[in-house]
């Protein structure tokens, strides 16, 4: 996924329509932006420290372009 990531997308249906909106056919996506990945003083462990941290559901079935359709408007979303 590309950098800046907004709000559930599972709503996005207005602009793509799955047919199949369960929550089996789906994917979710993880998405943070504007921190950094920082290791844990305690044990060296990778940690994502500030920023914002997104979750973003997708129809499986989601084609390249749909996707691309989605990343930018989650992206103008958070801008």
């Amino acid at each position: 996924m590309s950098g800046g990531c907004g709000r559930d997308v599972g709503s996005v249906g207005s602009w793509y329509d799955s047919g199949d909106s369960s929550p089996k056919n789906k994917v979710k996506f993880l998405c943070s932006h504007g921190g950094k990945i920082l290791p844990r003083p305690t044990d060296g462990q990778l940690k994502y420290v500030g920023g914002e941290t997104r979750v973003i559901s997708v129809p499986r079935d989601i084609t390249s372009s749909g996707q691309t359709k989605m990343e930018i408007k989650v992206v103008q979303d958070v801008n």
